[in-house]
């Protein structure tokens, strides 16, 4: 028994120092920032769901980021027609900070909606999409340890990026009962002098909550007392069901410390075709200019093009108006399944968006399951539902669940939720 045991010890350890030294050699090999990046939450959960539906599995996808719906006819039409044109600029790198068109139509579509004036040549940069936005201005203005503030639950991918520039995050609490409002006591707590940058998403995701009034002036008075940079993730701010959006831009007392991050991957149904924009400060802009050149040099031009066309002509009172109608009956549907067949759920009923987040505490410790993930992993592997735990979000929310309705059908929200009753 002696030397079972101590061979035991002994192949353990040189086990645990292989490992060790796997580690040495490939910090050596692979830079800090992207060592310290952890492997995503979901990483095996969307690996189960392809693996499951190779084998021609029904799967119910709650999972899916981005729209259900194809670009406008009338979008593909013109870019149909103009493929064919001798149009060589098509084809061709654009400016650093994006055509002209479309960045006089952003401004032009920003002074009809917010009144805003934002100037084409020092305060706009269109970018590949709204994440690289993001990440240019975190890049241009954080350095190393330096904190900048996430709220919990936030976009799953904003923690990895601040980790990616060398950030430190600092989450700040949501209250789930004031519909996940920026809890302003904590924030006012954590933020110091150390505070670099506060990241904030509204309309939301994970939960589709709009932010109040009252948390964004506070938001933006802490960040002219302390001098820390609002970088303000509106994306779905043309995507809501009930309640008026609030650009952070509208303060003026931090123009000169904001950036608006928008996006047209999910009111035009170009999220593929990666574009988005930031405007703001021209500070800040004109950094981000220069860093894009060395990241991506240039926005895709087609869809650069595409973007134009469908502002100029309006389409998102007709096309956007349409989608989230239906976005909206979707999300009805879903709350009320929820509701009805799992009683113990405790779901929040999102003003935009279209992303539902669960807080499912009652069956996971009926269950016994401690985090979100073991619960997503058990109905993904026994209801096909494939969805998102909450701790991709954020730390403390890892009692949740989150579902996108973005690309299932009223029929199958009501099969999806259905099994789901039948297993918890």
């Amino acid at each position: 028994m002696v030397f079972f045991l101590e061979n035991y010890l002994i192949i353990t350890y040189s086990l645990f120092i292989e490992q060790c030294v796997e580690v040495h050699n490939l910090a050596r090999k692979i830079s800090t920032r992207v060592t310290r990046l952890r492997t995503p939450l979901i990483a095996k959960l969307l690996s189960k769901t392809w693996e499951l539906q190779s084998k021609g599995v029904k799967i119910y996808n709650f999972s899916a980021g981005q729209p259900g719906f194809q670009p406008p006819i009338e979008l593909r039409k013109y870019l149909s027609q103009l493929l064919l044109q001798d149009f060589p600029q098509l084809y061709k790198y654009t400016p650093i900070e994006g055509i002209k068109e479309l960045r006089e139509a952003i401004s032009d579509d920003l002074r009809e909606t917010y009144d805003f004036e934002i100037n084409t040549e020092s305060q706009i940069v269109i970018t590949a999409g709204g994440e690289e936005a993001l990440y240019l201005s975190l890049l241009v203005t954080v350095n190393e340890g330096e904190e900048v503030v996430l709220f919990d639950p936030t976009f799953l991918e904003y923690e990895p990026l601040v980790n990616l520039v060398g950030g430190k995050p600092v989450f700040v609490k949501t209250v789930e009962d004031k519909g996940y409002q920026p809890d302003i006591d904590d924030l006012t707590e954590k933020v110091s002098r150390k505070t670099k940058a506060l990241i904030l998403t509204s309309p939301d995701n994970p939960t589709g909550r709009i932010i109040g009034i009252e948390e964004a002036k506070a938001i933006a008075d802490l960040a002219e007392d302390y001098g820390f940079w609002v970088f303000s993730d509106e994306t779905y701010q043309f995507m809501i069901f009930e309640g008026e959006h609030i650009p952070m831009y509208r303060f003026e007392n931090i123009r000169d410390k904001v950036g608006i991050i928008g996006s047209f991957s999910k009111d035009t149904g170009l999220s593929g075709w990666r574009i988005g924009f930031i405007y703001g400060s021209k500070e800040l802009i004109g950094e981000v200019k220069k860093a894009k050149e060395y990241i991506t040099l240039s926005t895709p031009s087609i869809a650069q093009y595409a973007v134009v066309y469908f502002l100029r002509n309006k389409l998102r009172n007709t096309y956007t108006k349409y989608i989230v109608d239906e976005y909206r009956k979707r999300r009805d549907v879903l709350y009320r399944e929820i509701k009805e067949k799992l009683p113990e759920a405790k779901p929040f009923k999102p003003q935009a968006a279209f992303y539902m987040f669960v807080n499912m505490e009652a069956y996971m410790r009926k269950h016994g399951f401690r985090t979100g993930m073991e619960l997503a992993d058990y109905l993904l592997e026994k209801a096909y539902v494939a969805t998102i735990p909450g701790e991709a979000c954020g730390p403390s929310s890892f009692k949740h669940i989150r579902f996108s309705f973005s690309s299932v059908n009223e029929n199958d929200i009501v099969e999806a939720i259905d099994k789901i009753s039948k297993i918890l």
